[in-house]
């Protein structure tokens, strides 16, 4: 049993009771309609929800990275989907700007991403570049004091109610890391258009769009980290989107539990709840096992990232152990409900599709693995 402070245990309290009377019983609607909820933003807001890893010094409620993995799995019990824009900004755009802006970019914009006044999304994949961010076709051209890009991200999250971009471009000619920095881009800036993208089989309700860069003008001071080395934020940001992705899985995972738990205990087979047969018994049991496992490596993992600073291999052992339980947890808990998990009456289908983005998302597991065995292997 993890122990939390008083602090983040009511956090935790107040996120779940959140998610079970505002979130749960909307995800539904949401996913037909496709629609991203931005009427909650309020709420999450007035909760701190949205500066927990902002510094206090700079504005921020300076909470940290267990924390923030405690509110991101919640609301994923809840609502997945929209967990993840929240998950976006807090492990990806937010360390970005606090670690690789400068002092005026960060007074220029963390007040308002700490209040949730502005929320931030990632575009970095394209249609022929996911992991292989060397493969991007956008490129950032220097105007003199500041840039112009020109290209077209695909299925970016959040990016229907975002007003801040993350984006990966080449800075040079030359398609390689090396050539790739990172830059923040506003949503209504010139040159930037929001599109829709066509539909996803889970995360639906994650406002997710197409963007596309046509001569879009960036500040120079919108780029992030040193001339010298613009690369740099990219792979130093590894390790909190892989934080951020695991803490997604676990709340996926414990919701297949709790509906798998709920429902074996009131289906009758043979005038028993199915609970009691060994078949599904055994299979609850996995899945706490799964629940329990994930948990302990991602509460570690922010821990570890809190205090030491964590490694790339522990965050992405975090990440590829918790979505690929989530995935099994949702196989398991449609598989309990039988017939009836394949039905949208019940949300065992939506955890479903949701679990599976997590495998291939933010790197997929194969990826996972690479990084792991080079960070074990001391390659």
């Amino acid at each position: 049993m993890w122990r939390f402070n008083d602090e983040q245990q009511m956090l935790r309290d107040t996120v779940q009771q959140l998610a079970r009377e505002e979130l749960a019983p909307r995800a539904a609607e949401l996913d037909s309609a496709h629609a991203f909820p931005s009427d909650w933003f309020a709420a999450w807001g007035e909760l701190g929800l949205f500066g927990m890893t902002v510094p206090e010094e700079l504005g921020g409620a300076g909470l940290g990275d267990l924390a923030a993995v405690l509110a991101v799995e919640e609301l994923a019990r809840g609502c997945a989907a929209s967990a993840s824009v929240l998950a976006t900004h807090l492990f990806q755009v937010v360390p970005a700007v606090v670690r690789f802006g400068s002092e005026d970019l960060q007074a220029e914009l963390l007040e308002n991403l700490a209040t949730g006044a502005a929320i931030g999304a990632v575009a970095w994949s394209e249609k022929q570049a996911g992991c292989d961010l060397a493969a991007l076709e956008s490129r950032a051209v220097s105007d003199g004091d500041g840039w112009k890009l020109e290209g077209a991200k695909t299925s970016v999250a959040g990016a229907g109610v975002a007003q801040h971009l993350l984006v990966a471009a080449h800075t040079s000619s030359e398609r390689r890391l090396e050539s790739v920095g990172l830059f923040v881009v506003d949503c209504d800036g010139s040159g930037v258009s929001v599109d829709g993208s066509p539909v996803s089989l889970g995360l639906r309700a994650a406002g997710a769009a197409t963007v596309t860069f046509r001569g879009a003008t960036v500040e120079g001071s919108r780029r992030l980290g040193e001339a010298s080395a613009i690369h740099a934020p990219i792979p130093a940001l590894r390790a909190s989107t892989d934080l951020g992705a695991a803490a997604l899985a676990l709340g996926i995972a414990q919701a297949s539990l709790d509906q798998a738990i709920d429902y074996a205990k009131t289906r009758k087979t043979f005038n028993v709840p199915i609970a009691e047969h060994q078949a599904i018994s055994f299979k609850i049991a996995n899945m706490a096992t799964d629940v329990r496992a994930a948990r302990a490596l991602v509460y570690e993992t922010a821990s570890s990232l809190e205090t030491v600073g964590g490694h790339d291999g522990a965050a992405a052992s975090a990440k590829l152990f918790a979505t690929e339980a989530a995935e099994r947890c949702a196989f398991e808990a449609l598989q309990i409900f039988g017939g009836y998990g394949y039905s949208q009456e019940y949300p065992v289908e939506r955890l479903y599709r949701d679990a599976r983005m997590g495998t291939l998302n933010d790197g997929t597991s194969e990826m996972q693995r690479i990084a792991i065995a080079a960070s074990t292997l001391g390659a």
